[in-house]
């Protein structure tokens, strides 16, 4: 099918939706126009559906680590302040009580703040709560004790503390094994595991039994009222097996699509469990599942977004989540909610995204995003874009699954006319070369939510500024350092160096706009000769002398363990600029979305994709690891937010200092070097003849330049 035919039937297939809609006018307006409604609106339509309510954590307590419920009461172990700390929530006046727990006599915490110990266990059963601590420092040569402490729910009084001190297997010469969790069997029975054997103890910690994990752990707990089930294994089948708590004996394993682990709760007496997209209930004699309702129509914000481990459910059907380090706890009641529209969102796990939809679906009283995950190395045909476009229709698709050059007016929405009619959004809010490589052919029809960079840091003493970073200087430093010490860090080799030259070669070397390159000007042979001949080592030595940066989450960390002392971002010598760049695959891989001109929201799928660019999606959950947003003021949040001091690990802290040279270089960072698997394969390919002595320099740079002019244009 030719180009010209696919964008007419496009363009017949959006004339066909907006001609049946009725919304809008087949002129494509100036500036968006949110829809007018009607004099009078009806009454909004109530369906069943979830509620969503966030319990603060009490005084002191800044994340949840454990949680169960015994009744009327939900118990948690959080974390946070100087110590761990023992809570149970009323459930009728949501008020908090502390049970009686002192984390110094397990060790408290080191001088940089970490806990000396944890809590790994933490469950109920007939009204007592066992908690299993362990302790991490040494003590007399004994690494690692584990305590076993008992409450009792109704009053919170401490029952018992005792050391566990049997050996792995009763009779040999084995330490004490390292129990992955604890599962209570009654008020005075509980099975402690290791990753071999349940262990029986009474409530002094005395081993009782021994029984192998053959076919079965505890990595899934369920309790419905008075029945427990665990996690089996059969023939290489996982799923659900019986477990009775007097006997220890196992029923038949019953296999589920759902995800065979975490630790849920029912004092309803129901089953159910986790999988991808949300909570679901559970047969536990068949393994049928049925959905209860999704993590993003109920999440409130990322902590919950992918399933908690942790799930329990109150007698009055309330759920209670917890993820394994979350800032609180949501509760999640079944409720009239009114009935939305819906905006369909096609792309991949994302987590700037995930966060705006989190944020979008809490807030927007008409409109829900629904989140459709795929696959995030797959190609669409155009075949499959047809498909897309006229049976599927999506609102927003995840553009990287699309080929380059549909990416235009004939399949998306021209965001700029959205981005200036916005009253709290402008262009000038944009890290401006950034935006600029995003507009094409005069429109921005693929929106980056957040970037990275591609640079090479050295050593400080060794930077003689930008303008004598050239490759003759680079060359000599090699040529002249010390006796053994490796140019790059011992993972860097000739592969991953040519990989580094092929993506900043789509942004020094090639002009998409105008379909034009240029590998036979400026230093891209000797970039390519230097590639080939720098020294490369397969021993992990310390320092080194340069380190290429491939994202900035962990640049600075990294630069500093292998300097052993202070960096620069230096650059690639022999490019323009400050020799770095942009680019669209930050560590958890390409992002782009766009607005389908088929689409029947496109307002609100605006409203939606806008949420992503604004300071308030950083302030939870997100880090520069996720790589750095496309506008300013929300880069100056994540930087702000990322500023911290480790006193123990130094080399870790990223100071205030470490912020302002990051600051330094996003802002003179002037292009963009995006991903391009096709260039890429044409540099390898030539380059790997060269590299093996079969073709000369000069016919090796000739032949890429030949290749990409071609393959650049036909982008154009």
């Amino acid at each position: 099918m030719s180009k010209r035919i696919f964008a007419l039937l496009l363009a017949l297939a959006l004339l066909l939706s907006l001609c049946a809609c009725g919304k809008e006018d087949a002129d494509k307006p100036a500036a968006p126009e949110k829809p007018g409604g009607a004099a009078e609106e009806a009454p909004a339509e109530m369906v069943p559906g979830y509620i969503s309510q966030v319990i603060e954590l009490p005084e002191g307590c800044s994340s949840v680590r454990l949680m169960t419920l015994e009744g009327d009461k939900l118990l948690a172990a959080c974390g946070g302040g100087e110590d761990y700390k023992l809570c149970a929530l009323d459930l009728g006046s949501e008020s908090w009580s502390f049970l009686p727990f002192d984390g110094a006599e397990f060790g408290g915490r080191n001088s940089n703040g970490f806990s000396n110990y944890g809590i790994s266990g933490f469950d109920v059963c007939d009204g007592v709560l066992w908690v299993l601590v362990r302790q991490y420092f040494m003590e007399n040569g004994v690494e690692g004790k584990f305590y076993v402490l008992r409450y009792d729910c109704a009053t919170g009084e401490e029952l018992s503390r005792a050391e566990v001190g049997f050996e792995a297997i009763p009779g040999s010469e084995s330490p004490t094994p390292v129990f992955s969790n604890l599962t209570p069997l009654g008020a005075d029975r509980a099975a402690l595991c290791d990753y071999e054997n349940a262990y029986i103890i009474d409530s002094q910690a005395r081993l009782l039994e021994t029984l192998p994990l053959e076919g079965f752990n505890f990595n899934l707990v369920l309790r419905r009222g008075e029945e427990l089930y665990v996690c089996g294994e059969e023939n290489g089948d996982i799923g659900l097996r019986s477990f009775d708590m007097e006997s220890g004996a196992l029923g038949p394993l019953v296999r589920t699509d759902a995800n065979c682990y975490g630790y849920y709760v029912s004092e309803k007496e129901e089953a159910f469990l986790s999988q991808d997209s949300g909570l679901v209930s559970l047969d536990v004699n068949t393994g049928d599942t049925e959905k209860l309702f999704k993590w993003l129509d109920v999440a409130i914000n990322l902590d919950f977004a992918q399933g908690g481990g942790t799930v329990v459910q109150s007698a009055a059907g309330d759920y209670y989540m917890a993820g394994i380090t979350s800032r609180n706890i949501q509760k999640v009641s079944p409720g009239l909610v009114k009935d939305r529209e819906v905006v369909r969102l096609r792309g991949i796990s994302d987590p700037v995204i995930l966060n705006a939809a989190l944020r979008f679906n809490s807030t927007n009283e008409d409109y829900r995003v629904e989140y459709e995950f795929i696959g995030s190395g797959h190609e669409l045909s155009r075949q499959e874009i047809l498909e897309l476009v006229l049976q599927d229709s999506p609102d927003i698709v995840y553009t990287p699954s699309l080929p380059q050059n549909s990416i235009d007016g004939g399949l998306f929405v021209d965001l700029l006319p959205y981005i200036d009619a916005d009253e709290s959004l402008s262009r000038e809010d944009f890290i401006e070369p950034v935006l600029e490589s995003m507009i094409r052919k005069g429109g921005l029809y693929e929106l980056l939510t957040q970037v990275d960079v591609l640079s090479l840091s050295v050593r400080a003493e060794l930077f003689p500024g930008r303008k004598d970073w050239t490759m003759d200087y680079v060359e000599e430093m090699i040529a002249n350092r010390p006796a053994g010490e490796p140019v790059y860090f011992w993972h860097r080799d000739q592969k991953y160096m040519l990989d580094m030259l092929c993506r900043i070669s789509s942004g020094e070397y090639v002009d998409w706009e105008a379909g034009t390159c240029s590998f036979d000007e400026g230093d891209f042979a000797r970039l390519l000769q230097f590639v080939k001949d720098t020294p490369y080592t397969t021993e992990a030595v310390t320092p080194v002398l340069m380190e290429p940066i491939m994202g900035i989450g962990s640049s600075v960390a990294l630069s500093r363990n292998f300097f052993q002392g202070d960096y620069e971002y230096a650059g690639f010598p022999g490019t323009s600029g400050n020799g770095s760049y942009f680019t669209d695959s930050a560590q958890f891989g390409k992002n782009g979305y766009g607005i389908l001109a088929s689409s029947e929201h496109k307002e609100a799928a605006w409203d939606f994709l806008r949420l992503a660019l604004l300071p308030e999606n950083q302030e939870y959950g997100l880090d520069l690891s996720f790589g750095i947003p496309v506008t300013k003021a929300a880069f100056e949040v994540q930087l702000e937010k990322n500023i911290y001091e480790d006193v123990m690990f130094p080399e870790y802290s990223f100071t205030r200092e470490d912020a302002d040279k990051l600051r330094e270089l996003v802002y003179s960072t002037e292009k963009m070097a995006r991903k391009d698997d096709t260039l890429t394969e044409i540099i390898r390919t030539e380059a790997a003849a060269c590299f093996a002595g079969d073709k000369s320099l000069e016919d090796t740079v000739r032949n890429i330049q030949s290749r990409a002019s071609i393959y650049v244009a036909e982008q154009a």
